[in-house]
């Protein structure tokens, strides 16, 4: 792991990421060893994984290893688990009584802006100030390896009140996302004798084709694309060189932008996504809630996901054909002199929330759970599980046993085999700042990973969504009250009228008045708001 984690810093000083004193947060992580345990009550939720339950965890070697080195590092968990569906309902009741409070609650169900409220009532307290009492493991990682998730989690009382997953993915030794891309059947491309669409027109083309050729044989015209019918979250809007969101950030041009203030290239995207609604291929009826049922009805001719996942084709029913396969594309290139964007999660990223409430008296302990959390022995346990079980060493290099891993699942839960992402998913942290997809995703299919090169390489990426959450620093209580005043009506005009253009109940002829509509609303507003955050954030 050692190996990792420095091979990791070299990749961040070449993305120009300064981290200062990397070597003594691995030293600092190894000193454990104590016999006086501090007991610290935590509120957690269930995971939500299909096979390997949290409520299971004492079946499980992983969690004996695990509580096994929690004691080495003097410390000792009580948890009350309450139910996924629950939980949120459970943590605001508790949080607004102010009673019956752990030492650490999940606050990833609440809101950004309960959240904030929660701080600025004394009900949370500050990280910066826990780590202090620590051994420098979890306050170097913050300040430094995770500096980007510092400045997006401090208050403009200078303190940070929650702490939060960290992922950074790289692809060999660069920093690098994920992709989160469209993802066409390149069993029905095979069988036809079509290539990987390159154009507009080719991509276009191949699902029309799908459909005239009944690809899933039921006899209808019901091969469809499963994608967001809106430009928020929907990569198409990146080829167009169109930001994702209401709000999203071009990094090449630093610049935070509105899609609707880029009339040629939104104009050439409704024009383009009306073309797919009229071939049928694009089916407006058609809901999020209803991915997984044309999946697995064979219905789903393209979907959004990530460019390497292999969960998706095991799903879908295929009867006696050969298996199904997704194959990741594009970016395609749409507008001549217009730069195509590739989208996905953020390199770097910071999600989850985790707080030490008022009722922690045991500050110390706290600190000692940080810095295990924030250690590279902690990313071990998470990612890998334990050695000899799950993994073994290779060239240095952790790497899944024979029969681990997600298609496993259902084997392993019958093994009691597991890591801690599979386990505890959101109930507490997952810290990964150097996982390298080249060796996580290294079982994916060929074609997927020679997608991958190609993505890595490509030089203009965008967020598939989530701006706001990884480039805009938290808002202050005047811009909290602007958002709230003027958001929703501005997203459910654009989303209503994006809708009504590609379905043609509206004309492009009446774009002056959409835009004049949304500048009513604020638009103008609410970009200059989030234009303050996000120089807020890089000046931090």
């Amino acid at each position: 792991m050692k190996h990792l984690w420095r091979r990791f810093f070299v990749a961040l000083l070449v993305a120009v990421i300064v981290v200062s004193s990397f070597t003594n947060w691995t030293v600092a992580s190894a000193e454990a060893g104590t016999t006086e345990l501090h007991h610290l009550k935590l509120l957690v939720p269930t995971n939500n994984n299909p096979y390997i339950n949290f409520t299971e965890r004492d079946s499980y070697s992983f969690w004996t290893c695990f509580t096994e080195a929690l004691a080495k590092h003097g410390l000792e968990l009580e948890l009350e688990v309450v139910p996924r569906d629950q939980f949120e309902v459970v943590s605001q009741t508790r949080m607004a009584a102010a009673q019956d409070l752990p030492d650490l609650i999940v606050l990833s169900y609440l809101d950004q802006e309960t959240c904030v409220k929660l701080a600025k009532q004394g009900m949370l307290l500050p990280i910066n100030e826990i780590v202090k009492e620590g051994d420098g493991t979890a306050k170097d990682f913050l300040n430094e390896i995770a500096a980007f998730s510092r400045k997006l989690n401090t208050l403009d009382d200078g303190n940070q009140y929650w702490f939060s997953s960290i992922l950074i993915t790289t692809w060999g030794e660069d920093v690098c996302q994920s992709p989160v891309v469209p993802n066409i059947r390149k069993d029905w491309l095979d069988a036809l004798g079509l290539k990987t669409p390159e154009t507009l027109d080719e991509f276009y083309d191949a699902l029309v084709a799908f459909q005239k050729n009944d690809m899933n044989g039921n006899g209808l015209a019901d091969e469809v694309v499963m994608v967001n019918p809106n430009f928020i979250g929907n990569p198409i809007a990146g080829w167009f060189g169109l930001g994702t969101d209401l709000v999203s950030v071009l990094f090449d041009q630093n610049k935070v932008v509105c899609p609707w203030y880029q009339e040629e290239q939104m104009k050439a995207f409704i024009t383009y996504m009306k073309k797919l609604v009229d071939a049928g291929v694009i089916d407006l009826s058609v809901d999020s809630t209803m991915t997984t049922q044309y999946l697995v009805e064979n219905k789903t001719a393209c979907t959004v996901t990530y460019g390497t996942q292999s969960y998706l084709e095991p799903q879908v029913n295929v009867g006696s054909a050969s298996a199904a396969e997704f194959l990741p594309i594009g970016p395609i290139t749409a507008l001549e002199g217009i730069t195509a964007y590739a989208t996905g999660d953020n390199a770097q990223y910071s999600y989850h929330r985790f707080g030490f409430t008022k009722a922690c008296k045991d500050t110390e302990g706290a600190a000692k759970l940080l810095d295990f959390l924030y250690s590279e022995e902690y990313t071990n346990f998470f990612e890998f599980g334990v050695e000899g079980e799950t993994y073994e060493m290779v060239d240095g290099k952790p790497q899944f046993l024979e029969g681990v891993g997600q298609p496993y699942w259902e084997e392993m839960s019958k093994k009691g085999l597991t890591n801690g992402l599979w386990i505890m998913m959101g109930i507490l942290p997952r810290v990964y700042p150097g996982q390298d997809l080249k060796i996580t995703e290294k079982n994916a299919a060929p074609y997927k990973l020679e997608y991958m090169e190609k993505f890595s390489k490509y030089p203009y990426k965008a967020l598939t969504s989530g701006y706001e959450n990884n480039y805009m620093a938290l808002p202050t209580d005047e811009e909290l009250d602007l958002k709230n005043s003027i958001y929703p009506d501005l997203k459910t005009y654009s989303d209503e009228t994006f809708v009504g253009l590609i379905s043609g109940k509206l004309s492009l002829d009446n774009w002056d008045s959409y835009i004049a509509e949304l500048k009513k609303l604020g638009m103008d507003d609410y970009l200059q708001m989030m234009t303050n955050r996000y120089e807020r954030y890089c000046n931090q």
